[in-house]
């Protein structure tokens, strides 16, 4: 195999062009209903990797129980279907189904032990992702984990994979599908 014919799929994928919203980086300052009385502060980010063929997140918390952790976002285009693949810190990894239609971002999971689910509303011209309820339900917990949100109007609020938060776009880079 030559070297270019290892970049001959690195190359945007055109499914994934609903995802171009959440390009960028991202500071991040919300509440966890795990950690109570506590202001959360992070970082979000998401960048077209292999030329746009997939869409790669990082998202970091400045508290010591957070996990730091990345995922790659993928479709499946006989099916019309979206996937993220999550990896942190602890080595936890999980398989997340998606979809983004009509402004509504949606991630869920659901397996025996652990099943989540998150939908965010994505306003103000892409520069707000409102995600009021995260749902995470084990068989340890009689019922689900909810999420309470407050965000200042001016920032725009993302979710990662421990709780909702509320973010603010650093620097959003456009990318063209071709």
């Amino acid at each position: 195999m030559t070297k270019d014919s290892k970049r001959e799929a690195s190359i945007p994928n055109p499914a994934l062009q609903p995802f171009t919203v959440l390009i960028g980086d991202w500071n991040t300052v919300g509440t966890h209903p795990l950690i109570p009385d506590t202001t959360l502060h992070g970082r979000t980010s998401f960048e077209w990797i292999e030329g746009g063929a997939f869409l790669m997140m990082h998202s970091e918390i400045d508290e010591p129980s957070v996990p730091t952790g990345i995922a790659i976002i993928g479709s499946d285009d006989a099916k019309g279907e979206y996937f993220m693949l999550y990896f942190d810190e602890r080595g936890v990894s999980r398989k997340y189904e998606v979809a983004l239609r009509d402004n509504i971002w949606k991630w869920w999971r659901n397996v025996p032990d652990f099943s989540q689910r998150y939908t965010g509303t994505i306003m103000d011209h892409g520069n707000t992702i409102v995600g009021p309820r995260f749902q995470a339900v084990s068989l340890a917990q009689a019922s689900s984990v909810k999420a309470a949100l407050s965000c200042p109007a001016h920032q725009r609020v993302t979710q990662t994979v421990r709780g909702i938060l509320c973010a603010h776009a650093m620097d959003k880079k456009p990318y063209t599908f071709q």
